[in-house]
């Protein structure tokens, strides 16, 4: 599993496993990429998201098909599930990676990334209350963001993924133990009415 997750962090093919003469089990590992160079750097501007795999293959496939796929063309490269491939879409809508181009469509575009070096990402609201009433440990976790908020658990870790993502929190600890510290770019960025894009997702779906 270990070099399964490093060779798709580097782009490189996956492992492949056979059973020779019926007893012998092999690995090959090879050094190939799976991707261009220039798709492998374009990944890049992701790495903070906390994708899949197979979601940043997603990613790849409309970068290298005009920034642009859809449901059924996802399922039949990736070899996954209707199921999985409208959780791993929706998951990448709430981040505000992708959107939907048409209102019933079927096409998903990729939505343009900020440039760092002319753009700065604005602090979402919810974020800054959340950062203006940290408690004395100085960290957020999903009961803090429950309480603050007023939202559920899984709004609340949602939004923190998301924060995260964006590079505003850096995360500490895993399961029971996760911990979210603000970090120097939450103090730095503009502060805008701005909401998370999966709050403004959350009010136009309670309003259809």
């Amino acid at each position: 599993m270990l070099a399964l997750t490093a060779g798709e962090a580097e782009g490189l093919k996956p492992p492949e496993f056979n059973m020779e003469a019926g007893a012998i089990f092999t690995v090959t590992l090879r050094n190939t990429p799976v991707y261009p160079p220039e798709t492998l750097r374009w990944l890049k501007q992701f790495d903070g998201y906390d994708l899949s795999p197979n979601q940043r293959r997603l990613l790849a496939y409309a970068h290298a098909h005009g920034g642009q796929f859809t449901s059924r063309s996802y399922q039949k490269f990736a070899g996954v599930h209707l199921y999985t491939a409208s959780r791993d879409i929706k998951d990448l809508i709430r981040k505000g990676m992708v959107h939907l181009t048409k209102k019933g469509g079927r096409i998903y575009k990729i939505l343009p990334r900020p440039e760092a070096s002319t753009q700065k990402i604005t602090i979402p609201d919810e974020l800054q209350t959340c950062i203006a009433l940290l408690p004395k440990d100085g960290y957020l976790n999903n009961s803090t963001v429950r309480r603050v908020l007023g939202v559920n658990r899984v709004k609340a870790a949602r939004l923190l993924r998301e924060w995260a993502g964006l590079g505003f929190l850096e995360k500490s600890g895993e399961r029971r133990w996760t911990r979210y510290y603000a970090s120097p770019k939450a103090y730095e960025s503009p502060s805008t009415a701005h909401e998370s894009p999966s709050s403004s997702m959350d009010r136009e779906d309670s309003d259809s």
